[in-house]
């Protein structure tokens, strides 16, 4: 997220999250099951080591009926972990804890302290070979020890997980707020431009290089517009960096879930009154509503005093796919367990189901030929693991719109939703998009209207002004 982030006098960023958690391989997995059998000693004095018999904790007293960040270390406590791992979780305690944090712990391979964070010794390695974090350092007469890790776990499942690339690195690991809550940096980022040029809203060659300089997924145009009815009304319009998202024949409707999640999330913060709890858009797909309500069913108390919006979009059906553009698919996802492929009826997306969520995660595309392929893009889905909490993962690749991966997809999730819902036999869903950045989507199915709800929460990056 560069320059291209700006709102207030004239434009927003606001990363669209759907509740965003991202983490590695383990991410949605259970760590006390990832690890059965394991416990833990925790540090302390040698008279309170021989009192307690060297008891060690097991892994379910530590993280069930808890939000815990837990953060591992190579080994000794000296060079980067001490200058800087452990100290940055030591200053950022407080911060942490007013998240709603019950407790920071870091696990050593040896040399555990005791300050205010909790110190446990994995002294046979056997929880980090469990969650696969173990590394051969023999080369540097260290032996068996950790990457170096951090990862943020509610009640027993890992909801952000995040591995340095070297045990000398020190870049994604670290205890800031962020990479433990749904706020910035994660999701989908968009820019929202509230305009007050009625000429500058209908130039199309300026919006587009507006969304060219920006380079994110979506930028949304906003004007304000008349409404005959109660709830405010503003034109929107969506650009990609290279082609405006409006229906084009064969294909008559174009939608963009998370842009519009956060133009209504600027609107909302920035713009309407306090008492304004919907508001409308009038895009060239019809219009839209977004409307403030309570966290969803099952968030807890990390929804509280957040503002979750709820999107009320058009479902959309799916088709067989024509057999011609079936040989070209296992090449494009190189080679993955396809269940079924099929299409959307308006954008034209092929849908391939994998046989798992993991597969999902773990898919390296061609993006080369998904370019080939017809229709926007491919969206690649699969069944969530068994106990994660989600219903099912989601990527969606559309390099053909200049965006390889887009992070988290709303609109895609309007044919998604009733393709699994149907399978699954479930009115509400939640949805997991496994992309780099990632995202939750709550959904909820309106068969009867044909609508499907989309809920998620937003967060404003940078603010600024459009002077060109």
């Amino acid at each position: 997220m560069a320059s291209a982030l700006a709102r207030r006098a004239g434009c927003s960023s606001a990363a669209a999250l759907w509740g965003a958690a991202r983490g590695f391989a383990s991410v949605g997995s259970d760590i006390v099951s990832s690890a059965p059998g394991v416990s833990l000693q925790k540090a302390r004095s040698w008279d309170e080591g021989v009192a307690t018999k060297f008891s060690t904790t097991p892994l379910k007293d530590i993280f069930h009926g808890k939000k815990v960040v837990i953060f591992g270390l190579p080994g000794a406590y000296t060079g980067v972990c001490s200058q800087s791992h452990v100290p940055s979780y030591k200053n950022n305690i407080d911060k942490l804890k007013a998240k709603g944090i019950d407790s920071v712990i870091c696990v050593a391979v040896n040399d555990p302290a005791r300050i205010v964070i909790e110190f446990y010794g994995d002294f046979d390695g056997s929880f980090h070979k469990s969650l696969d974090l173990e590394i051969d350092l023999s080369a540097a007469l260290l032996g068996r020890r950790s990457h170096r890790w951090s990862a943020f776990v509610d009640n027993g499942k890992i909801k952000a997980f995040n591995v340095e690339k070297a045990p000398s690195e020190f870049k994604v690991s670290g205890a800031e707020v962020d990479a433990f809550t749904a706020e910035p940096f994660k999701g989908n980022p968009a820019a929202v431009c509230l305009l007050e040029d009625a000429a500058k809203a209908a130039d199309e060659l300026w919006l587009q290089s507006v969304a060219a300089e920006f380079n994110l997924s979506e930028t949304a145009f906003l004007l304000r517009d008349s409404s005959d009815g109660a709830a405010p009304r503003f034109q929107l319009r969506w650009f990609t960096p290279v082609v405006e998202c409006a229906p084009a024949p064969p294909f008559q409707v174009e939608l963009c879930g998370h842009a519009t999640l956060a133009s209504a999330h600027f609107l909302f913060t920035s713009v309407l009154a306090e008492h304004d709890t919907v508001v409308e858009f009038a895009t060239k797909s019809g219009i839209l509503t977004a409307k403030k309500v309570p966290a969803p069913d099952g968030v807890g108390v990390s929804g509280e005093g957040k503002l979750f919006i709820e999107l009320d979009f058009p479902m959309i059906d799916l088709f067989e796919c024509d057999n011609a553009e079936l040989p070209s698919i296992p090449k494009t996802l190189n080679g993955a367990s396809i269940v079924s492929v099929h299409k959307s009826a308006t954008a034209g997306d092929l849908i391939v189901e994998l046989s798992s969520g993991k597969e999902v995660a773990d898919i390296i595309p061609d993006i080369h030929e998904i370019k080939e392929c017809s229709g926007r893009g491919v969206i690649v889905t699969g069944p969530a693991p068994a106990g994660s909490g989600y219903d099912f993962f989601t990527r969606f690749f559309c390099p053909k719109f200049g965006i390889d991966e887009d992070p988290v997809c709303g609109s895609a999730h309007c044919v998604l939703a009733p393709y699994w819902g149907g399978k699954l036999g479930k009115q509400k869903l939640t949805a997991f998009q496994a992309s780099p950045r990632s995202g939750i989507l709550y959904l909820e199915l309106e068969t009867a209207a044909r609508r499907v709800r989309i809920q998620g929460e937003a967060f404003t990056v940078m603010t600024g002004a459009l002077l060109a």
